[in-house]
């Protein structure tokens, strides 16, 4: 009989420590929260780097250079700073991150050279101007994540709204100015690194190709209209600020 108080001692000791094992084992392996699902909001900053083929400048009706053929004027590169603002969503199931973003950019990017269309006598100057005024994405993300880290690739849908200027001395007529500006549409695709720096707050950094493919434009020259078009291609690298709510 008095071994049974020890029996029953004994019994509730291991049960004491078997609870508290399962309870340190459920903890331990217990997975951790999906912290990257929810919605954000977030402002980037960058270097765009852009690359502009136009098409040969014909005239109508077709005086000098200008007629067909055309005039050519060729390929023109530049960069510049760009900046803006970006919204999306995340979903984690387990290792992975599904999401969508869309972004607004604002650009002071743009390039320029001087032409001297010869054939006109005696020959008409005049400088051509491009200009990327203001671009944005819509884009679906995958990507990876452990602990604060999270690793994606992206794309979708892009557009952009660029303007050819165009200024010249004259001939006869005296100086002149005209231009045009047009609405592109096209694609995107990029990789980007995100990491926790706080529990609602992200940095990160993005690269992206955007092919906004040709749109054409429509300058006022004083011997007629002039038309030409181009291909524009922007590659840029942002670093990146968000808040998750």
């Amino acid at each position: 009989m008095r071994k049974l108080p020890l029996v029953t001692a004994a019994i509730l000791a291991a049960s004491v420590s078997a609870a508290s094992a399962q309870g340190r084992s459920y903890k331990d392996y217990e997975p951790a929260p999906p912290r990257w699902s929810g919605l954000y909001v977030g402002v980037q900053g960058g270097v765009a780097w852009t690359d502009w083929n136009l098409s040969n400048a014909i005239s109508t009706p077709g005086v000098g250079p200008f007629a067909a053929p055309g005039f050519p004027l060729g390929s023109f590169n530049d960069s510049g700073v760009v900046g803006g603002l970006h919204v999306g969503a995340n979903y984690q199931t387990g290792g992975f991150v599904l999401g969508i973003e869309a972004d607004i950019n604002w650009a002071d990017a743009e390039s320029s050279r001087d032409f001297v269309a010869v054939g006109i006598a005696p020959g008409l100057p005049f400088k051509l101007t491009n200009s990327l005024e203001h671009y944005g994405t819509l884009r679906g993300r995958l990507g990876v994540t452990w602990e604060g880290l999270h690793l994606y690739g992206t794309g979708g849908f892009a557009w952009g709204t660029s303007k050819v200027n165009v200024t010249s001395p004259g001939q006869f007529n005296g100086p002149f100015a005209t231009s045009d500006s047009s609405s592109h549409t096209g694609w995107t695709a990029g990789v980007g690194a995100e990491y926790f720096i706080a529990p609602n707050v992200i940095v990160g950094v993005e690269y992206k190709h955007i092919d906004l493919g040709r749109e054409k434009y429509t300058l006022d020259f004083p011997a007629g209209v002039v038309n030409t078009s181009a291909d524009l291609t922007i590659d840029e690298v942002t670093a990146r600020l968000k808040y998750k709510f």
